[in-house]
């Protein structure tokens, strides 16, 4: 036991310890090996370097994460767009689908008209025609040019209608 505490005085004794005088913190001093001393003071650089590297470290990834968040939103925005667009253009191409499958339906239709129309003037062909020629004594008074003739009424102009444009004499407006 007596080699212990001989230790450890030895040990307090050698790194300066200040535990005595009502102070907290302990103050190393390297005194004995100089090259032990440099060690430790490259090794506490190192440490201060290696902390300040990883506080810029903790801004980068800070900066990162907000960034991250941002094009994520973004990119949710454009998504959100694009499914927006995607029903649009579901719709249009449905709406276009049921005007097409409606032409189409029309055309068919159509073409069933056609088709029935040429049979019926296939069927047609063969009859003979039915025209009944009229000896000339039978011929109606109304056939030829006869309709268009003028009737003498549409002649029979009262007189007194355009008397009052002969007293109009050259040269006079609005007398």
């Amino acid at each position: 036991m007596f080699s212990f505490l001989a230790a450890g005085l030895a040990g307090a004794l050698f790194l300066g310890g200040t535990r005595g005088r009502g102070s907290n913190s302990t103050t190393i001093q390297y005194r004995d090996n100089p090259e032990q001393a440099r060690r430790i003071t490259s090794l506490e650089d190192q440490l201060k370097i290696s902390q300040r590297r990883s506080e810029e470290i903790t801004a980068t990834m800070a900066g990162i994460k907000t960034q991250s968040e941002q094009y994520r939103k973004q990119a949710d925005e454009t998504l959100a767009a694009a499914d927006e667009r995607l029903k649009q253009f579901q719709i249009e191409t449905t709406e276009a689908e049921e005007r097409r499958r409606l032409d189409i339906a029309g055309a068919e239709k159509r073409q069933q008209i056609a088709s029935q129309v040429s049979a019926a003037n296939r069927l047609m062909e063969g009859r003979e025609t039915n025209l009944q020629i009229q000896p000339a004594s039978d011929t109606p008074k109304t056939s030829g040019s006869q309709q268009f003739r003028r009737r003498k009424q549409q002649f029979n102009i009262p007189t007194g209608t355009y008397q009052g444009l002969s007293k109009i004499k050259s040269g006079m407006v609005n007398p």
